[in-house]
This record gives structure tokens, sequence and C-alpha cells, in this order.
């Protein structure tokens, strides 16, 4: 029923007032560029709940995401199911790398 699926990260807001969505400051602290809105990542991993269930999920819908590594620019990724029934599922964002 929901199914696997790849894609490739977009960093919609380089330049945000969060900094470190930027190259500039996210490097400053570690990380290899800007990082990926954590609002975007989890709209990635909720990608299989609006195929399945489509303008219902995101009027009557819900979600728990939890962000455990960066995502940046360019990053190829993909989202796994590692488990389901009829209404709910778990998976994992596996980055490239």
């Amino acid at each position: 029923m929901f199914e696997n699926w790849q894609g490739m990260a977009f960093n919609q807001v380089p330049d945000s007032q969060n900094q470190i969505h930027g190259d500039k400051v996210a490097q400053a602290y570690g990380f290899k560029g800007g990082l990926v809105p954590g609002v975007t990542v989890s709209a990635y991993l909720i990608h299989p709940a609006v195929t399945t269930f489509g303008l219902e999920y995101l009027t009557r819908g819900s979600a728990h995401v939890r962000v455990n590594s960066p995502l940046y620019d360019g990053e190829e990724f993909s989202v796994g199911i590692v488990d389901q029934n009829d209404t709910s599922y778990s998976a994992h964002l596996l980055r490239s790398d």
C-alpha cells in the first residue's frame, strides 16, 4: 500500500534569516553546507501518505517525524517503508552516503 520512493533534496531557503540554511554559517558549525529545512525533510517522509490517501490525508492526517541527520541541497535520498498497516507506516529517510 505505502511505497518507497526517492528524490533529490532541495533547500528552498538558503538566504533565510535562520542562517543555518546557508552554507557559510552551516559550515562554521561543521556541516558540509546549508541544511535543508526540517519541514521539507518532514514533507519527504510523509510523501507516501499523501500518494496513498491524497487530499484526505492533507486535511485530516497526522504525523510524528523526527529528523536525526542533516540533509543537504542536491543530495539524493530514499524514503523506505519499514513497517505498515492499513492506516499508518514507519519510514526512514536514507541519504545517499
